[in-house]
């Protein structure tokens, strides 16, 4: 071979074997950077991983050992305390949400349970007190009505069952927020606490409110602190001036009070004040008396009725509502049913309209709680014997007239009905 071909050759190969080796040089250094990219994708995906889990556990253990930190240091009481500090100030620290707080800062005392106790009764052995009536949107409306008027004095004695709720919504005023959380709270701690109350208070309010829990808490169990306090406040009431729109209607709960458990020790007290110096009907009195004693109340309120002394036309109606359920029950009750009627018919008053109907409505209504069934068959005939009364008195007044017939026609159904039973 000569030695050009052999050059050509040589170089031929040495060519290819570099080529060869820059590709597979090049392949390998593709391979190698694809495969180093996956493994930063991946490892990076690892770091943040790491990272997550890492930052987790550590911000859960900072969080636990801090829990730890505030158990170890706080002190049964104190955070019943500092919701009752945030309670007084409730007013000042957020003016505008003032029900969301007081809601919020007694239902934390609820879920403080047994540990609320130490710092509710301190509160409740202080004189402090804030009153959240004035600061609840719609209170006009809901206020207390007007002392004097005539709704006021026609309104029943007030039901203390009432009072008691089934859940929080914004109290009236702080201490009788802390009673109801009390009662939510329960228990033997609880009811002493309540009890203590009723030892010291000289708020009729009060009085009436812890009724209310104790009475569902632990029936018949009290009764007797409870009517005592009721008593003693009314024997000897506290003056007050000017009481606040909570303790406007405290007389009239005291009184409910000794209805409910059937009290007659103050009746004396009541003939005493049940018309004042100028003349007026004190109407509180009056409801006691037809509470207490029912239809024999009448032989007491009769005569009111027809005193001159009673100068006041709207007392004299109230006067006449609270006492019209007893007609057929009592002599007096149908004479003053009879004198009713007379006065309404000789009146030119514009009222007197309104009057007669009102009465003669009398004939259908019955005494609280009492059921038509129970009602004796004497009772339904004194009735029907008063509306033939009133319809030969009202011979002239067509429309009324008309509706002592109906109810003449009803009430001699239901004497036959009774007949037949």
């Amino acid at each position: 071979m000569r030695p050009v071909n052999i050059i050509f050759c040589v170089t031929g190969i040495l060519i290819g074997a570099f080529g060869t080796a820059m590709v597979m040089t090049y392949s390998q250094s593709n391979q190698s950077n694809r495969e180093d990219t996956a493994t930063a994708k991946d490892r990076m995906k690892h770091l943040l991983t790491d990272a997550m889990e890492s930052t987790r556990d550590v911000r859960d253990q900072n969080a636990l050992a801090a829990e730890m930190r505030i158990l170890e240091t706080v002190e049964v009481g104190v955070e019943a305390e500092e919701i009752i500090e945030k309670l007084k100030t409730v007013e000042k620290d957020s003016p505008k949400h003032i029900q969301r707080r007081v809601i919020h800062y007694f239902e934390s005392l609820v879920d403080l349970d047994r540990n609320a106790f130490h710092a509710i009764r301190v509160f409740l052995n202080t004189d402090q007190e804030l009153e959240y009536l004035n600061r609840l949107p719609g209170t006009k409306n809901d206020a207390p009505l007007r002392k004097g008027s005539f709704m006021a004095m026609v309104q029943p004695l007030p039901n203390i069952q009432q009072l008691r709720r089934p859940e929080f919504i914004m109290p009236q005023s702080m201490r009788l927020g802390m009673f109801e959380a009390l009662y939510r709270i329960g228990g033997l701690e609880a009811e002493a606490i309540l009890v203590e109350v009723l030892k010291t208070t000289a708020r009729g309010i009060e009085v009436a409110h812890i009724d209310s829990y104790l009475s569902e808490m632990a029936p018949d169990k009290y009764v007797k602190p409870i009517v005592e306090a009721a008593y003693e406040i009314l024997h000897s009431p506290p003056d007050m001036e000017d009481p606040s729109p909570v303790d406007k209607l405290t007389k009239a709960y005291l009184f409910a009070i000794l209805v409910k458990y059937n009290d007659q020790r103050l009746i004396d007290l009541a003939k005493v004040n049940i018309l004042d110096e100028s003349g007026r009907l004190g109407a509180t009195y009056a409801k006691y008396l037809v509470g207490a004693l029912k239809a024999d109340a009448l032989p007491i309120l009769f005569p009111l009725y027809r005193d001159n002394r009673l100068v006041n036309k709207w007392d004299r109606r109230a006067l006449r509502e609270m006492t019209i359920p007893y007609v057929g029950y009592s002599r007096d009750a149908d004479e003053l049913f009879k004198l009713a009627i007379d006065r309404a018919v000789k009146s030119e008053d514009k009222q007197a309209g309104h009057d007669l109907k009102l009465t003669l409505n009398a004939v259908m209504i019955f005494p609280k709680g009492e059921r038509f069934d129970s009602i004796p068959i004497e009772v339904y005939k004194n009735r029907l014997d008063l509306i033939k009364w009133a319809s030969f008195r009202l011979q002239d007044r067509q429309l009324h007239l008309n509706n002592a017939e109906l109810f003449a026609d009803h009430i001699t159904k239901i004497i036959l009905r009774k007949k037949r039973q």
